[in-house]
This record gives structure tokens, sequence and C-alpha cells, in this order.
């Protein structure tokens, strides 16, 4: 199924549209299986950026992270076949997630 958005094509997936509230199971085992994401304080879902990519890009568009973190963002993006950009003012956070993308490329 698709939508037409001027001239842009969104697919739209088959869980369908998605309202304002979107759920996810949270907490240090349902977030990532990566145990080096785990020297960051903040982690988010990797299912909710998943979702947000896939919601907002198509494969091959460029996804940017100006507060990237322990890399969640730029790991999904690599995995959804966008390019990406991820950028931290913390040197140990930027190693962290260079570390998580090497090895989803892996």
């Amino acid at each position: 199924m698709t939508h037409q958005n001027d001239k842009s094509r969104i697919e739209v997936q088959p869980f369908g549209m998605r309202f304002n509230i979107w759920r996810y199971i949270t907490g240090r085992g349902n977030t990532t299986k990566d145990a080096i994401a785990f020297e960051h304080p903040a982690l988010f879902p990797e299912k909710l950026v998943q979702d947000h990519i896939l919601s907002w890009s198509n494969e091959g568009d460029i996804v940017l992270d100006p507060m990237n973190g322990a890399g969640t963002t730029t790991k999904m993006a690599y995995l959804l076949n966008r390019k990406y950009i991820g950028i931290d003012i913390s040197e140990k956070y930027c190693e962290i997630a260079r570390k998580r993308l090497l090895s989803a490329k892996k």
C-alpha cells in the first residue's frame, strides 16, 4: 500500500498508519543486545528508532542524529539501508557509537 504525497511516494508499512501513541517495551533487556551500548546512561529501544526511520525516510536517504549518544540511530540507519550522520559532543560516546556500527557491519 502506498500513500501519494506531492512528488514523494511513501510506503505504508504492513502494520498500517500509526497514531500519536507508540508503545514500546523498555528496560535493560529490551533496548538492544549490544553490550557496549550499556556504557551510555540513556538508551532507547532500537525498535523505536527503526519505526521512525521507516516512517520518515526511504532507502538511500540521509538520517541525521545531532546527539547520537550510543549510536542507536546510526546503527539502525545502516541496517535499514540509509546513509547516516551521527554527531555527539562526547568523544567517549562517539567511540561507543563507532564500535556499535562496526559490530553491525560484521
